[in-house]
Order: C-alpha cells, then structure tokens, then sequence
C-alpha cells in the first residue's frame, strides 16, 4: 500500500463517530478484531442496537441507539469465550482515517479500554513492538 503509519505497541486513537474525545489504546497484532471497553452494555431485544457507555479522555460517555453490524464468538486472551456485539465505526490515528469493526465488551480490568486488532491494522500500519505513541506523546484529536 504505501505509506504506512509507523506506530508503537500503543498509540493515542480516537473513534470520532461515537466521542470527539482520545483515548489510549493498545495495539494487539495477537487479536484478530478490535475490542472495546463497553460499561452498562444493553442489546436492544432483538440485537440490532446497542446502548453503552465508553471512556476518554474526557470521561465516560453515554452512546445510545448505535447499529450492530454482526455478533462474534470471541475467545479472550484468558481463554473466556463470549458472544459479543460487533459495530462498525471509524478509527482515526495519526491524522488518518478508517472504517474499523470493533466488538463491545467489559475491560474494565485492563489497563487499557481499547484494543486494535490485525484486521483494522492490516495494511495501513507498520509496527514496532519496542516502541510506544510514534504519532504523538501527547492526544490528538
């Protein structure tokens, strides 16, 4: 592809279609989708919307009525497999922009609320795993 984005095993990102705000997030070439913190999850009865709330750097935000695009049997890195909600939204990283899916679920435990996986990395990203926040020190937005 081409100019890549060369960045580190965690980088400032920000979701501009669910918060204007960044986050931290760390990347995850071991998981095949990204993961997201999603705090207060509620399906819609029929599983085609979601209500959540998910953290930046400006604290927790309510987001309300967004699509579920598909649902996802996820084994997590503790060997936990769940059924989780997948949406469809927009990544943005070092002044770039892309359409990522990106599953909900409870990381309430982990340091970091979001995970990128290889799928939203594949081909835009050059990664050097010893390395932290090549784009910016400091968020972006």
């Amino acid at each position: 592809m081409g100019k890549e984005l060369n960045i580190g095993w965690r980088e400032w990102a920000c979701l501009p279609d669910l918060s204007p705000h960044p986050f931290r997030a760390k990347i995850d070439t071991g998981a095949k989708t990204s993961a997201l913190h999603a705090k207060d999850l509620q399906l819609s009865p029929d599983g085609t919307r979601v209500h959540f709330k998910m953290k930046s750097t400006d604290g927790w935000e309510v987001l309300d009525d967004i699509d579920v695009v598909d649902h996802r049997i996820v084994r997590s890195s503790n060997g936990k497999v769940e059924d989780r909600p997948v949406i469809l939204t927009r990544l943005r990283m070092g002044g770039r922009e892309w359409d990522i899916h990106v599953t909900l679920t409870n990381r309430k435990r982990m340091k970091y609320h979001m995970l990128i996986g290889r799928e939203a990395l594949e081909g835009r990203t050059i990664i050097h795993a010893g390395s932290s926040y090549l784009l910016s020190k400091e968020p972006q937005i």
